[in-house]
């Protein structure tokens, strides 16, 4: 309790009475902070020791403002709210048995976060089972019978020929039929097949089919085990760098929750989007929920929102998204610079001598003619520059030829 003592002692030196002409901003933290002493006091006082921390989560579950943390994730009473989650969390982990899942802060504020994400390289937010691996004996028994056999490790390379998995069929079938005649005291038929095998076992062509299959046996067995061995020592290394924590039979990613709230927004539906979708497809979810009903394909209008407060999530965001679409505007644009210096690239390439795409005549008939038609135009840049509010585009259009012109090897020779 001494420790929830210290967080109210806290909360009492953050509430303190605002001018009523203080800004908005100042008045919606203090009425947040009031809000959250009147609860806990209310929690700490009528709850049972036992409890405390189930009903403290229950709270911070509940909590609906969950905008409050990514839009304010400096103030005072967000990060005591952050303090007070990872204090919870910290507390009940601390009665669990090994096998009891534990909780994180950031799954307890988002309990509708499914912290494994859907997509490649983006990190794991929640908590997960600690994989397990026992097989390294017999990984390593694989390795060096295939080092030591001297046959490629394509299975590709070595699928076996149909005379050569004939060979293994019946020699797999006269050891079934010896054992199984053996077995019902036929012994005079159980010898035959047993016969049959030995001839088999003596015969070179044999030894080397049967060899070839082992191998493949061991190719594929070491397939299966790739994945997990290899997913197994990747988290290893997180556990030395301390990007996640052991408890029990279970992984805690170690999370700093004010970055990871200042770089994602809270979904429609309670999960979160990191921001730097932006710069690869703002449609990406690579979070889902645990909600069945919530993974359900977002709404048109559920979409426009969310790619709305992603492009106004910080003025960084704000800046790409007008570059983005200025841009775009200036390629729909038929008449402005930034057009002309695209056909002029285009023309140089597919003239160009060095490329094969052009000859010698080309290299020096036809892109003379575009070059010229390009400072025919570039010579009207004094009316242009009077349809523009500043040389942005002319700056924009010179980086763009720049770029192409690197891509491009020398027009002449």
């Amino acid at each position: 309790m001494k420790d929830y003592a210290d967080i109210l002692n806290r909360l009492n030196s953050i509430v303190t009475p605002l001018n009523k002409y203080a800004p908005f901003t100042n008045q919606m933290l203090s009425n947040y902070a009031e809000n959250i002493k009147t609860h806990l006091e209310q929690i700490l006082a009528n709850t049972e020791t036992d409890m405390l921390e189930i009903e403290l989560a229950n709270y911070l579950a509940g909590w609906k403002d969950l905008s409050m943390y990514t839009a304010h994730t400096d103030a005072d009473i967000v990060s005591l709210v952050f303090t007070l989650t990872e204090l919870v969390c910290e507390k009940h982990n601390a009665g669990l048995k090994k096998h009891e899942k534990p909780w994180s802060a950031l799954e307890l504020l988002f309990p509708n976060l499914d912290g494994k994400p859907n997509k490649p390289n983006f990190p794991v937010l929640g908590v997960i089972e600690r994989p397990v691996w026992e097989n390294e004996k017999e990984w390593q028994t694989l390795m060096d019978a295939m080092s030591a056999s001297g046959l490629p490790t394509e299975e590709n390379v070595l699928q076996l020929t149909n005379e050569e998995r004939d060979q293994i069929a019946i020699y797999t079938q006269c050891c079934n039929m010896e054992k199984k005649f053996a077995s019902a005291g036929q012994l005079a038929i159980a010898q035959t097949y047993k016969s049959n095998k030995e001839r088999m076992e003596a015969d070179d062509a044999f030894v080397l089919a049967k060899e070839k299959l082992e191998q493949i046996e061991r190719i594929k067995r070491c397939k299966q085990l790739e994945k997990p061995r290899r997913q197994y020592f990747e988290w290893q290394k997180k556990i030395e760098l301390n990007e996640v924590k052991v408890h029990g039979d279970y992984l805690i990613p170690v999370v700093n929750l004010p970055q990871i709230l200042k770089s994602h927004i809270v979904s429609a539906r309670g999960s979160l989007i990191p921001v730097s979708v932006l710069l690869q497809d703002p449609s990406l979810r690579p979070y889902g929920n645990k909600n069945m009903y919530d993974s359900k394909p977002l709404s048109p209008s559920e979409m426009e929102d969310e790619i709305l407060r992603l492009n106004e999530h910080s003025p960084e965001t704000r800046e790409l998204h007008e570059k983005e679409t200025h841009l775009m505007n200036l390629a729909n644009d038929q008449v402005n610079l930034l057009t002309y210096l695209k056909r002029l690239c285009k023309h140089l390439r597919f003239n160009d001598l060095n490329d094969d795409f052009g000859s010698e005549e080309t290299a020096g008939d036809y892109v003379y003619e575009h070059i010229r038609k390009f400072n025919k135009f570039y010579q009207t840049l004094g009316y242009q520059l009077k349809k523009y509010d500043s040389n942005q585009e002319i700056e924009e259009g010179f980086v763009y030829l720049e770029v192409v012109l690197i891509k491009i090897p020398k027009f002449f020779k």
